[in-house]
């Protein structure tokens, strides 16, 4: 049984699908048979024709696929394609635009299977349940529409995947990620500035956020890091294989303390390499990364710090649970 792992989306600022990568990797590495089509560079009028190609191949006999809420309308009319073609083909779709509100996602895809939260462990099980045809119910962590009856049951929640580096390191082979580096300028994203031929690597350090705010959607609230001797052997794999020359840091939130920071700063000179990552106010105001900090980061090659500026308005800040005051925003933009 061999699975179709295909990346939907079709954006200007061209981003490297790393949840979906995290898949096929996981996959692979449980002996699972994957092909992947990424359609991020096929021209809108042949995207049809290339799904069409790609399904004529029998022995696939599931595809995957995920997106978030904004991407519905495509993923939604892929999945129609893929029904027309090969109706004997199980669709299971992922990430946020099903973990949200499976039970009115899945019917209004046109999905079997949705996968929610973290996807890594869930799909295995997942690949193995299809191919021993036993009950998907006992599988945590999945939706399941049941189209006869129109019902969708959702299985036990899945707990996060607490140790990180036990995860393989992306599909980044499968999903283009040479044609991702070679793409990116600095007319491409103002966020490039900094050079004049980035190739900036996406990656993860850690998952998930300690806090909760009222407006972010918490699919997993459970804040996990990976080691940096697991961290950096990925980066040392994607400036030797790939010739990286800077990081995106995607963490929701980079550095909870100081001291990892600092570690990080260490760990990362000696490639010489630009980053941007994200952070929050409250901790650089605190001192917990202070002034002094803020230039060894800088030393250490990062060109960019975001920020969420949600609001400067006391009670909407207060409302949001946020935890930040109009004043630690001011200070922490200053002190950057």
């Amino acid at each position: 049984m061999t699975w179709l792992l295909i990346n939907p989306t079709n954006h200007f600022l061209k981003m490297f699908p790393t949840g979906i990568a995290y898949v096929s990797a996981s996959l692979k590495a449980n002996g699972v048979a994957v092909q992947t089509l990424n359609l991020e560079f096929i021209p809108e009028d042949q995207v049809f024709d290339t799904i069409d190609k790609t399904l004529a191949d029998k022995t696939l006999k599931v595809v995957g696929l995920g997106g978030l809420y904004f991407e519905f309308d495509r993923i939604r009319s892929i999945i129609e394609q893929i029904r027309r073609v090969r109706p004997d083909i199980t669709v299971v779709v992922g990430n946020g635009v099903v973990s949200s509100d499976p039970k009115l996602m899945l019917p209004a895809l046109g999905a079997q299977i949705g996968v929610i939260g973290e996807g890594e462990e869930t799909v295995v099980e997942l690949a193995q349940a299809l191919e021993k045809a036993t009950p998907l119910e006992n599988i945590d962590g999945l939706a399941i529409f049941d189209e006869s009856k129109n019902e969708v049951t959702l299985t036990q929640a899945r707990k996060a995947i607490m140790d990180i580096d036990s995860i393989p390191i992306p599909d980044y082979e499968g999903f283009d990620i040479e044609r991702y580096l070679d793409s990116q300028n600095v007319v491409t994203y103002y966020g490039y500035s900094y050079m004049d031929n980035p190739r900036p690597s996406p990656i993860l350090a850690s998952r998930s956020c300690p806090f909760k705010c009222t407006f972010c959607y918490h699919s997993i609230g459970t804040y996990r890091k990976r080691s940096m001797e697991n961290f950096f052997a990925e980066v040392e794999m994607m400036v030797k294989k790939y010739n990286v020359n800077s990081l995106l840091i995607y963490d929701d939130l980079f550095a909870v303390k100081a001291s990892r920071l600092v570690e990080f700063c260490e760990h990362i000179e000696k490639y010489d390499l630009k980053w941007q990552v994200s952070m929050r106010v409250q901790s650089i105001d605190d001192g917990k990364i202070d002034t002094r900090l803020l230039r060894r980061m800088k030393e250490a090659g990062c060109v960019s710090i975001n920020l969420g500026l949600e609001s400067v308005n006391e009670k909407i800040l207060e409302s949001m649970v946020k935890k930040t005051t109009k004043r630690q925003v001011e200070t922490a933009v200053r002190m950057i």
